[in-house]
This record gives C-alpha cells, structure tokens and sequence, in this order.
C-alpha cells in the first residue's frame, strides 16, 4: 500500500510539473481530480508505466518485478515436476 502511495505522489509530482510548465490548467481541479483518483483507487493507464525515475530512486520496482518473475518460474518448476511425477506413477501401474 505504501508504494502505491509513493507512485500517486510521484504522478502528482510529475503532473503537477507539467500543469506549472504549460500554464493552461487549474491545480486546483487536478488536485480534485487526484483526490478522486485515490478514493477510487484507480490509476490512469496510458501514464502510470511511463513516469522516468528521478535521481536518487531506488530499483525496488525492478527489484519486486524479478522476484515476481522468481516466483512464477519456480511455480512453473513445482508444477511440470507433480506432472511428471503423475505420469511416472501413471507408467508403473
């Protein structure tokens, strides 16, 4: 839960640069918009998987996306070694 707090405020941050820079739009009314966003827990898509790490980041993302991927071979492992053990079984009977 805390990196998804961490994400929304570095979109916030990220957004908030953007809106200073172009000048056309109300903080305000983002600030209303993110705060929707929050209560609803949802996130905009085309913009979430985009935002550049800022210097000083760590890569606990990359970090939580390796051990994620540890973790789906090591299931693919468990699961071809309990088919192969069925059809072992299967043979000797």
């Amino acid at each position: 839960m805390a990196v998804l707090k961490d994400m929304m405020d570095s979109l916030e941050n990220l957004v908030q640069d953007q809106i200073q820079a172009a000048g056309s739009v109300d903080i305000e009314e983002f600030k209303s918009q993110l705060a929707e966003m929050r209560t609803q827990g949802e996130l905009p898509e085309s913009k979430f998987g985009k935002r550049k790490h800022r210097a000083g980041e760590s890569g606990e993302e990359i970090h939580v996306d390796l051990s994620r991927e540890e973790r789906r071979q090591e299931k693919k492992a468990r699961k071809a070694s309990r088919k192969d053990a069925r059809e072992k079984e299967a043979l000797e009977q």
